[in-house]
């Protein structure tokens, strides 16, 4: 997909402006709701990534371009009501060529892992039932979550097959 691509596809979903900025938080949003439930653990952390991601591209900007208020009103529309796979696949599959497109490749790289050792957070944070076996911290749902956003997520070339 390309940028102009992934931003139609954004754009489709009404989030436009600065919010396009806000994405980053979505693969974590399908990590809360892995498991059908969003449990109050995993919505703090989703709520202390959106703020410290709000800090950095506002730092990065030398400017102010989101406030807390906008990543709360970003958010509410992901976390009263599971939103559908099909949202989230289409905005996930935007977040390589939109945010992570640029020249900069230790930073897009960087940007990748922090997003996807946050959704590793936010599926370690609650587990439905005590005491759990030595490989059922995550659920199946979250394990399938977290290995398909990995692939989503990865750099374009990792996910192209090699042609002879």
């Amino acid at each position: 997909m390309t940028r102009e691509d992934a931003l139609a596809v954004i754009g489709e979903h009404e989030i436009s402006g600065a919010a396009i900025y806000l994405i980053d938080v979505i693969p974590l949003v399908d990590m809360m709701w892995a498991d059908g439930l969003a449990q109050r653990q995993e919505s703090q952390l989703l709520h202390a990534f959106m703020l410290r991601h709000i800090d950095n591209i506002n730092r990065l900007a030398r400017t102010e371009v989101l406030t807390a208020a906008d990543g709360a009103t970003f958010l509410r529309r992901f976390t009263h009501a599971r939103p559908s796979p099909d949202l989230l696949n289409a905005l996930e599959a935007a977040i390589p060529p939109v945010r992570h497109g640029s020249s900069d490749g230790r930073h897009n790289a960087r940007s990748r892992q922090q997003i996807l050792e946050w959704c590793l957070d936010i599926g370690a944070a609650c587990v439905h039932d005590y005491p759990y076996g030595d490989r059922d911290r995550f659920s199946a749902n979250e394990k399938e979550c977290f290995l398909r956003l990995f692939e989503a997520l990865a750099p374009r070339q990792a996910r192209e097959p090699e042609t002879a």
